[in-house]
């Protein structure tokens, strides 16, 4: 019976340990996309700055949807992408931007629509090259009609800075200005 070596040994163990949920240790590398916007928001007469913050993980979406958003979002390569943000302290209430990618740091794109919806996920719609598309929901209000400007001040992982104001086409308008980031987290768990 052969006996293995104390670097065999060390090798084996480093590998288990590294190795995602396999191994004696039971840890796994975790991975999520947050965005995080400031906003300012203007609307009938009253201002208030708040941060908006959501977060995607891999257990949102199919493991090829979240690799794909993830490659748009974080590496700027994908055809396009939806991302929803909670708002307003309202239920429901959100925040929805819809655009193409690839994108260049500098490039600023026209909002031209508004429309209902939301969530995470590939985009294949008619959205153009140079335009951004939002949904803005705040309990009764949604937006249906929108103008203004999303501009790029980062491609890897993307930041923006945008001015919007949207209308229902009912009450008072809303303007939503402020910027907006993506991050990649990763951690080291204890698999589940």
């Amino acid at each position: 019976m052969e006996t293995m070596r104390p670097s065999r040994l060390a090798v084996l163990f480093i590998g288990w340990a590294t190795a995602g949920c396999v191994g004696p240790l039971g840890r796994c590398d975790f991975e999520t996309i947050e965005i995080t916007m400031a906003v300012t928001i203007d609307r009938d007469g009253a201002q208030t700055s708040t941060t908006l913050w959501n977060v995607l993980a891999p257990t949102n979406l199919s493991s090829r949807e979240y690799e794909s958003v993830r490659g748009v979002l974080i590496d700027n390569n994908g055809p396009g992408v939806i991302f929803t943000v909670p708002a307003f302290d309202a239920n429901p209430g959100m925040l929805a931007l819809m655009f193409r990618t690839p994108l260049e740091v500098g490039q600023r794109l026209l909002v031209t629509r508004a429309f209902a919806g939301g969530g995470w996920g590939l985009v294949d719609s008619d959205v153009g090259s140079q335009e951004v598309w939002i949904s803005v929901r705040d309990e009764e209000f949604q937006a249906t009609a929108a103008e203004g400007w999303l501009e790029v001040t980062a491609v890897m992982p993307l930041a923006f800075a945008m001015d919007v104001t949207v209308s229902d086409g009912a009450g008072p308008e809303m303007r939503l200005a402020g910027t907006g980031e993506f991050r990649r987290q990763e951690e080291r768990r204890t698999c589940d």
